[in-house]
This record gives structure tokens, C-alpha cells and sequence, in this order.
């Protein structure tokens, strides 16, 4: 910026250019500012480190309880032992020692229907500037922290997760959640700061099932998914917005496989869904509902389960998950804001659909009509129309078919492909004529479909 004051005849190729060399004098800065500190202490690498890939602000007491429960100084089992490494630090080291990266600042934490106070404000830590937030990112997987982190971030951040929620204390103190009441929950929280971080956010650090599968993690992610051990629970507890009194019901693992699917699911991970479908029985505990579930709301699991699990798929669907589908285009909000991802899933269905099935292809082709009935101008709605038509080459229009179409908002390669199947006599030409001039759609639309009609006579 001194730079730039000091341009009196600014051009602006010279501005240009002082602010094209800003991004590396930073890049240089803050390099050579990770570097000085990796020299003092690496306490306070891991302090960046979780400020900077935490998926949410920290608050000082979780941050300790993070950073003194990392695994990797040798194989623990419990978090006791880890107690003669404990650092201790506070507010005002971190104000004197990083305070030219990090900020402290009263900030409300994280939604959860167990913790009493989580809406009240709390002291959480905060990078100063953008700038130092973006380098960090832009250096997510370059290598900068090692040695002092030698694996990266997301991986430190994950083993830290995992192993907390899988501490022999942990595990203690899971066994008797379903006895506790709402204040002696909330008292036993307070002991263990960084267990409802832990808890809702291990499996976002890891990005593929590759990283899930690193030798560190595997025993430990077993343990949590397979293992029927309260970790679970405690897992499920902490993810699912239910009242408190349902802890108890998670700990009867009644219904146990179902409920690891719904974790699957509502997790919105992909390998975390991918490694529980893939892990028996808990494929054979999908069902019809999960099924729904994830066409209308996760259409990447549902495409993955259409394309790289098809025979186990289609075995999944229900007699009647056509009229189900059909039942959910006919539901379609016609703002368009939900209709994509369920778009996106039935386009991954009739992709990979046989159509020499009967039962498929009258699936497909209720679908077809049903969408056409919309009336409906979304462009994923559309492309959906085409999709069906040109997977069904034996679809016929019918006049219906065509009453419907001439009075939507479809675009004009839609009506084409539609008009293109229409194998009967002329004899309602006019209807149709009529029916497009009186019907509510405006501009360049309805004269398309004047057009496309009066190429018919």
C-alpha cells in the first residue's frame, strides 16, 4: 500500500502492477511467518493449524483439549496418558505470542440440543485478516507445517477426532449417557471440551474412503461404525438435532443397522455413506424411505448407488418405488428451489434403467407425462423430458399428451422432441391452437409454440 501512495502519476499499468506483487509479498510473509514460529514452538503450528481447518471457530477451552489430546506423540489409549505432554495456554498467550494472526472474539457456538448455553456467546479464535485465512487455505495440503505436523492438516485434525471419541474415558463416560439427566449431561460436558466438535465433525476431515482407509484411522473408524459400542451413540447424539430423552432409545441398538444408515445418510459424506452401504448387513438395512431420502436430497450417493452398486440397487427398490418417483415429480415445488437434486437423482435412475423391463418402462414413462403436466419452464425439468424421450424410444404421444404440452412453459426443443412422437391424425390441430393462445404462458414461448404448431398444418 506504501507503494502505491507513492505513485503520484498513477497509470494503471503501474497499479496493476504493485497489486499483482501484494498476493506474493504476503505469500512470502506469512511462509516465513509459519517458519519462525515452527522454530519456537510447535504448539504453536498446532494452534494455526486447528484455527485455520477447524470446521468451525473454537473456543480456547476446546482448542487446549484438542491440541492435548493429539495421538500421534505415540500410540495411547487413553487420554490419561497423555496427561504429562498436557500444554497448558491461554487468552493472553495467545494474544502476546500469535496476536499478529489470531483474534479472540466473543462469537455464539454451535447449535446443539443437549448443550444448555450453546447459544450464548463465548470467546472464540479468529485469524486477524482474510488474507492470513486464504494462505492457509491456498496451503492446505503444500507441506508448510512439516516437520512439526509431519501429516496433513485434515489428517492431524481427524486422528485427533477419532481417537478422542474412542479414548478409554470416552468410552467410560459414553456407557453411562443414557443414565444422565440434562444437568448432570451438561456438567459432564464441561470435562471434555472438544467431544461434541469431535463427535459431529470426524468424518468431514476426511475427503475419500483412500484417507478413511489409512492405516492411523481404519481400527479406530471400525470401532466407531462396527464395533456397537456407545461411540456410536455418542456420534449419533451429537449429529442428530432429537430431545435428550431419545439417548436412551440410541443406547437399546434395537434398531441399530437402521440407524447407522440414517447417520450415513444424514452425514452428507460420500465415502462415510459409500464404506456403511458397502459394509454387510448394513446394505441389506436400506430401505424404501432411505431410498426416497436420498433421491430428493443427496443426488452424488444416489448416482453412485445407480452406476457403481446397480444390482444391489435395483434389488433395493419396492414394487412400487415407480409410483413413489412419479408421486414425488408431481410434488415438485414449482418455485423450482428443491427440484435439482431430485432432477440430478432421476436422471442418474433413467440413465441407467432398462427399459426392456415392462415395469421400468411404464416407471419412465408416467414419469414423462407427469413432468410434462407441470407445466414447468426449469431447466433441469426440462432436460429431464428430453432425457425420458430419448431413453424411451417407443414413447407415443397421445392428444393428452399434447393438450398438456402446448399449454406449459416448456422451451422449444422440448416441444420439438415432443411433437416428434406424435403419430396420429391432425384432427385437433385447432384444439391445440386454442388451448396455446388462451393459455398463461407469455412471451417468446407462446410464439414458439404458435410456430412449432402452425409447422403441423
Amino acid at each position: 500500500m506504501q507503494e502505491l501512495s507513492a505513485l503520484e502519476a498513477s497509470s494503471p499499468c503501474a497499479v496493476e502492477r504493485v497489486l499483482n506483487d501484494i498476493p506474493k509479498e504476503l505469500n512470502n510473509m506469512y511462509s516465513a511467518l509459519v517458519k519462525h514460529l515452527a522454530e519456537r514452538n510447535v504448539l504453536f503450528i498446532k494452534i494455526l493449524i486447528w484455527v485455520a481447518y477447524a470446521e468451525r471457530p473454537l473456543t480456547i477451552e476446546e482448542l487446549q483439549d484438542a491440541i492435548n489430546s493429539d495421538p500421534s506423540i505415540k500410540p495411547y489409549q487413553s487420554l490419561s496418558e497423555i496427561a504429562e505432554h498436557r500444554q497448558y495456554f491461554d487468552e493472553k498467550l495467545i494474544n502476546s505470542k500469535l496476536g499478529n494472526l489470531l483474534s479472540i472474539k466473543k462469537h455464539p457456538g454451535p447449535y446443539s440440543p443437549f448443550i444448555l448455553d450453546d447459544l450464548e456467546e463465548s470467546s472464540r479464535i479468529f485469524f486477524q485478516h482474510q488474507s492470513a485465512k486464504d494462505f492457509f487455505e491456498r496451503n492446505r495440503n503444500s507441506g508448510i507445517f512439516y516437520p512439526s505436523v509431519a501429516v496433513e492438516p485434515d489428517r492431524y485434525l481427524a486422528h485427533t477426532c477419532l481417537f478422542y471419541l474412542t479414548a478409554t474415558e470416552t468410552t467410560q463416560w459414553a456407557i453411562k449417557l443414557a443414565t444422565y439427566d440434562s444437568s448432570t449431561f451438561q456438567k459432564r460436558m464441561n470435562d471434555k471440551p472438544i467431544l461434541h466438535y469431535a463427535a459431529t465433525n470426524w468424518f468431514k476431515h476426511m475427503k475419500t474412503r483412500e484417507q478413511a482407509e489409512l492405516r492411523e484411522t481404519t481400527a479406530l473408524i471400525e470401532q466407531i461404525l462396527y464395533g456397537k459400542s456407545p461411540l456410536l451413540a455418542v456420534s449419533l447424539v451429537f449429529t442428530w438435532k432429537h430431545r435428550f430423552n431419545k439417548i436412551a432409545e440410541t443406547f437399546s441398538y434395537k434398531y441399530f443397522d437402521s440407524t447407522l444408515i440414517y447417520f450415513a445418510i444424514s452425514s452428507k459424506t460420500l465415502w462415510l455413506a459409500q464404506q456403511i452401504f458397502d459394509s454387510k448387513p448394513y446394505s441389506e438395512s436400506f430401505d424404501q424411505v432411505d431410498m426416497n431420502e436420498v433421491a430428493s436430497e443427496w443426488p452424488e450417493f444416489f448416482t453412485w448407488l445407480c452406476t457403481e452398486r446397480k444390482e444391489q440397487f435395483f434389488k433395493m427398490l419396492s414394487p412400487n418405488f415407480g409410483e413413489e418417483l412419479v408421486n414425488y415429480v408431481r410434488e415438485f415445488k414449482h418455485d423450482g428451489t428443491s427440484n435439482g437434486p431430485m432432477c440430478a437423482s432421476l436422471g442418474a435412475f433413467v440413465t441407467n434403467t432398462n427399459t426392456g423391463i415392462a415395469t421400468i418402462g411404464n416407471i419412465l414413462e408416467n414419469m414423462l407425462w407427469a413432468l410434462i403436466g407441470r407445466r414447468s419452464s426449469m431447466l433441469y425439468e426440462c432436460e429431464l423430458i428430453r432425457l425420458l424421450l430419448d431413453k424411451s424410444a417407443n414413447f407415443t404421444t397421445t392428444d393428452n399428451h399434447l393438450r398438456l404440452a402446448v399449454q406449459s412453459d416448456l422451451d422449444k426443443i422440448t416441444l420439438e422432441m415432443i411433437f416428434s412422437r406424435w403419430h396420429e391424425n391432425i384432427t385437433i390441430l385447432q384444439e391445440l391452437v386454442t388451448i396455446a393462445v388462451t393459455a398463461e404462458i407469455y412471451g417468446d414461448r407462446k410464439l414458439e409454440t404458435l410456430e412449432l404448431l402452425s409447422t403441423k398444418v
